[in-house]
């Protein structure tokens, strides 16, 4: 049976296409933040669609797209392909993935890692922190717990080229994981169900901490700014010591 992340129709509403100017604008601030340097090995893990990075190649860095949904990794291959961009580009089982101290920087930017089962993050967490060179960087963005909270909506229509989605979401086991029913009206009615935890920024530092990295910075913004009641995301870089 396939797994809800894997649905190429699930994929299109839960990773919507980036104008490519606030892509760049983001790999600029990014590179600045996390201090990239010239010719690094860059990872995008759970790279969905390689916006970023396609982005990265393109300005130098070598760079290996991670996922496990096909579909669009091909997209990209022949894309690449045509446009002379030398992306590496790698369809894993992401709770397997890992290249022993192989990477200088480890992002996981597209989307966030924590929408496996049980211990699979932690797991998955473990694998990354492996796959870092010593002193090189983990760089996550999420939608920490604190900040889901604030947003939380129960049930809310959407409209994806001329099809009728319900979105129905709600809060289970003691506020650790977003359960969301996706009901498709179209055709045919059909419905995935998808799951993400939440960790606030405490327990997200708390993790990566007991994944072997002690030095970690929590951001709210790709510039650098503090993580406070102003901040709309998380940023964690943690660097192996």
């Amino acid at each position: 049976m396939m797994e809800w992340f894997n649905s190429n129709e699930l994929f299109e509403i839960l990773v919507p296409k980036k104008d490519e100017n606030k892509i760049k604008e983001e790999i600029t601030k990014l590179i600045k933040l996390i201090d990239i340097k010239e010719n690094s090995k860059v990872c995008d893990f759970a790279s969905r669609d390689c916006e970023y990075s396609i982005e990265l190649s393109r300005r130098g860095f070598k760079v290996t797209a991670v996922d496990s949904i096909k579909t669009p990794l091909e997209r990209v291959s022949k894309f690449c392909k045509k446009e002379n961009i030398p992306l590496d580009i790698s369809v894993e089982n992401l709770r397997n993935f890992a290249r022993s101290e192989y990477f200088d920087i480890i992002i996981n930017f597209a989307f966030p890692f924590c929408f496996f089962e049980g211990d699979d993050d932690f797991r998955v967490l473990k694998n990354l922190v492996r796959s870092l060179k010593f002193n090189g960087k983990l760089f996550l963005r999420l939608i920490p717990k604190e900040l889901f909270i604030k947003r939380f909506c129960g049930k809310e229509w959407l409209i994806k080229e001329k099809k009728f989605i319900l979105k129905d979401t709600k809060i289970i086991e003691n506020w650790s994981i977003i359960e969301t029913r996706w009901i498709f009206l179209d055709s045919k009615k059909r419905e995935i169900k998808s799951h993400f935890k939440m960790y606030s920024a405490l327990e997200i530092s708390s993790m990566v901490r007991q994944s072997g990295i002690e030095d970690i910075k929590i951001f709210g913004d790709l510039e650098g700014n503090p993580y406070d009641e102003n901040a709309k995301e998380l940023f964690l870089l943690a660097t192996r010591k």
